[in-house]
């Protein structure tokens, strides 16, 4: 139900704007349409707000929204112009001033889109943050997994997930649209030498574990749909005795040229020097692999130059005491991690 809310709320948006364009509405109507989509945004990233309020972030989220509402009012100009030029090549027109239909056509628009909008927050505030952690499954072997109560089930393919079986598709950002062609790979992207990857290797002064090395010297990141691993103990809402999506909501693996350490990435809400609580101790040695909120897949290289692999949400009131990591799934190796990979489809 969710997705598809999502589709109609962007659908409605878009066709909107444009039909005020069509129908040769005044120009004027762009400012109120800009708030309405920027409310919609902000509506549409409620656990981006809900994350922002636990990390206590939520004042310079707010402060972020002016950059929003510029992108905000170019899209909407752009969509606007869009149906002016469509009435134009049909049947032309003069454009209007501003009248009292104006404001009813807009009211009625905001109510539509916000009605929408805030049902699609609704509906995302009933998903629980680990909605892709499924508790009940099958093992490999077509064993049932002791699990908590779940509409789901995991049956899994035979065998174990190897380096030729490992990736689904290439990364979003490494296709270009031309014209001939809505979507060609862009080998220079998708594809990394020997060398580029020593390259990234000294970037970000570690070294792969050599399996991780040969996956990324088959394609530079891209989906991995429907990998799970044991979740064993790890204490997570709907997750008893079941299976874990480590690769988490996007579902892939980072590009090795985007990988930063999570010191990096937590910096793009806080600032070390005000909030050392929000980093854990040794985070510029923790390079995530996937990560979703604060639900993280990582290489721990923290006092060893051969990474353990983790996975887990990295939260807590004070990160630096590292009771987070109790609560997380660990891996000594690489190989360790890679063997437990098992892919599986919901029934």
């Amino acid at each position: 139900m969710l997705p598809v809310i999502r589709i109609i709320t962007g659908l409605a948006l878009l066709g909107g704007v444009i039909a005020f364009g069509v129908m040769l509405r005044s120009p004027w109507v762009i400012v109120p349409l800009t708030l309405i989509f920027t409310v919609c945004f902000g509506l549409g990233r409620w656990r981006a707000w809900r994350e922002a309020a636990s990390n206590g972030a939520l004042g310079r989220a707010m402060a972020g929204q002016a950059g929003t509402l510029l992108v905000q009012g170019i899209l909407v100009s752009i969509l606007y112009i869009l149906g002016r030029g469509i009435a134009a090549m049909t049947w032309g027109g003069d454009v209007t001033r501003y009248e009292p239909l104006d404001t009813r056509l807009l009211l009625a628009f905001a109510v539509v889109a916000i009605g929408l909008g805030v049902t699609t927050a609704a509906l995302e505030a009933r998903v629980p943050a680990h909605h892709h952690l499924m508790p009940k499954a099958q093992s490999a072997e077509g064993d049932a997994v002791p699990a908590s109560d779940s509409q789901f089930e995991l049956v899994f393919e035979d065998g174990p997930i190897t380096e030729e079986t490992f990736w689904n598709v290439h990364h979003y950002r490494h296709y270009t649209n031309t014209p001939d062609t809505e979507r060609t790979l862009d080998p220079s992207r998708a594809f990394l030498s020997d060398e580029q990857i020593s390259g990234e290797e000294a970037r970000l002064n570690i070294k792969l574990p050599a399996r991780l090395r040969r996956l990324y010297a088959l394609q530079n990141g891209g989906s991995l749909m429907d990998l799970w691993v044991p979740a064993r103990d790890l204490d997570a809402p709907g997750v008893s005795n079941g299976w874990a999506a480590v690769f988490s909501g996007y579902n892939d693996l980072t590009p090795l040229t985007d990988l930063s350490p999570l010191k990096e990435h937590i910096e793009a809400y806080a600032y070390f020097e005000d909030e050392p609580h929000q980093f854990p101790k040794g985070a510029d040695r923790m390079i995530p692999l996937a990560r979703w909120y604060d639900e993280t897949l990582f290489l721990d290289y923290r006092d060893r130059d051969e990474p353990r692999v983790g996975f887990g949400e990295i939260v807590g009131d004070d990160l630096r005491t590292g009771d987070w990591e109790a609560n997380a799934l660990w891996w000594d190796s690489f190989d360790a991690f890679f063997a437990e990979l098992r892919r599986g489809d919901l029934e």
